[in-house]
């Protein structure tokens, strides 16, 4: 066996391989005898069929099997010989023409594209300025906090007339453009919640209404978009588009939330028993867990606006042309090139990180061994039921149960990549200059939007 490397550029070669018939007659011929045994052909007992049948019926179909068996096996190790940073897996060349006798095999010749990784240098420094954006916990949004868990720990209860914040239960009735009662129209239960009206005028006719009240109303103008509005009504977004004019609505309930109050019994609901015993203690409480929170958040900000300042300041360049036609080679569904140029660029962006990440994790020698995977499962794990109000499970089953969680290829995969974030975010807080601000959680959205 001959190969033979034709430089493109810096990122593409085409390998070109001669197999002569010392590479594959062996195997060749093993295969024929292997599959004259389990092949049934009328007039031959099974397993006895002679092999120049098999060879006349099947050669050129197990010949293409073994030559491709020799071509893969010769290109994986290759590259490993070679330590070549493909991107991708090799192509058969396009401009490729077949050579070789497939009726009496003796050299064949083929060619194969292969895709380089770009080299990447990243030079990390406090010359590297980047924002850090830090959400600024102000009474207004402590009060905010306070308020809604008042309000989830609080008590429902029935009354005759409607406040600003109440909730609704009755039937929508379609009416004509007359107002009167449309004959076949909609008629549906469903609730109205008064404290998320926008429309001031619908909120004034509802505020003050008393159960057995009917109602006139727009009901684009109780709801919160299309999909709400259709499971309102109960029908389906289709429907929603083209339905206009009023309804009435029967009041035949109303309800009010009455928050929980600020004391002993709040308190111990919302934490361990004796942890918070005053107004006070409870908000700094709110401050401490809603910092926390927030500084995942800042992170997570972070990383996402540095990768993308490291991918422009990297201009990295990648051999866009067969990246486009192994993503169609080897994509699971048809694609057309038309999707593929849609996405490519962000396909690019993403690729392009990866190698980054990849370039800094080998600066900062980070390695993820398996008791990290197992950790971060194990916190996940306890989250989770916390989250339900359960304890921890046992040490012993604890374990049992991350392990199970990593035999999932797929969430193996996710807990890696967010270690491996997470290790990167260290690192590079460490090694950048960091401009931190203090910002409103409007402002913080907004800065997450833009990016």
């Amino acid at each position: 066996m001959q190969i033979a490397k034709e430089k493109i550029d810096d990122l593409n070669i085409v390998l070109n391989i001669e197999i002569a018939p010392e590479d594959y007659t062996e195997k060749y011929n093993e295969s024929l005898k292997s599959y004259g045994k389990k092949v049934s052909i009328p007039g031959f007992r099974p397993g006895k069929v002679p092999s120049a049948i098999v060879k006349k019926k099947y050669g050129k179909a197990l010949l293409a099997e073994e030559l491709n068996k020799v071509i893969n096996d010769t290109l994986n190790k290759y590259i490993e010989d070679e330590k070549l940073n493909i991107l991708g897996s090799p192509l058969p060349n396009e401009s490729d023409v077949e050579n070789g006798d497939w009726d009496k095999p003796e050299n064949f010749n083929f060619k194969y594209d292969i895709g380089l990784a770009p080299d990447v240098e990243i030079k990390l420094d406090k010359k590297l300025k980047q924002d850090y954006l830090i959400i600024n916990v102000d009474k207004k949004m402590v009060d905010e906090h306070i308020a809604d868990m008042q309000n989830r720990k609080g008590k429902l209860s029935t009354v005759e007339v409607a406040g600003d914040k109440d909730m609704m239960m009755g039937t929508f009735v379609q009416l004509d453009d007359k107002d009167e009662i449309l004959d076949g129209g909609i008629m549906n239960d469903s609730t109205i919640s008064l404290e998320f009206i926008e429309d001031k005028a619908t909120k004034k006719i509802l505020v003050g209404a008393k159960v057995g009240d009917h109602v006139v109303l727009d009901p684009r103008k109780v709801s919160r978009g299309d999909d709400d509005l259709a499971k309102m009504l109960g029908i389906t977004k289709e429907e929603v588009a083209v339905i206009s004019g009023n309804f009435r609505f029967n009041i035949k309930e109303i309800k009010t939330l009455t928050p929980a109050e600020l004391n002993e019994e709040f308190f111990n609901s919302i934490s361990k028993e004796g942890e918070i015993k005053t107004v006070e203690e409870l908000k700094k409480k709110v401050v401490d867990d809603t910092v926390k929170q927030f500084a995942n958040e800042s992170d997570r900000l972070f990383i996402n606006a540095i990768s993308k300042n490291l991918i422009d300041k990297a201009n990295l360049s990648l051999p866009d042309e067969f990246l486009k036609r192994w993503i169609k080679a080897s994509n699971e569904k048809p694609i057309t090139d038309e999707q593929i140029a849609h996405e490519y660029d962000s396909y690019a962006r993403s690729l392009k990180w990866q190698m980054i990440e990849t370039k800094l994790a080998q600066m900062a020698g980070i390695k993820i061994e398996s008791e990290d995977l197992i950790a971060m499962a194990k916190s996940f794990i306890v989250s989770q039921y916390a989250q339900y109000g359960l304890p921890a499970p046992q040490e012993e089953n604890l374990e049992a149960h991350a392990k199970q969680v990593l035999s999932n290829q797929e969430e193996s995969r996710r807990i890696y990549d967010m270690i491996l974030e997470n290790k990167l975010i260290v690192y590079l807080k460490e090694n950048v200059k960091l401009d931190e601000k203090k910002v409103s959680y409007e402002d913080f959205v907004k800065a997450a939007q833009s990016i």
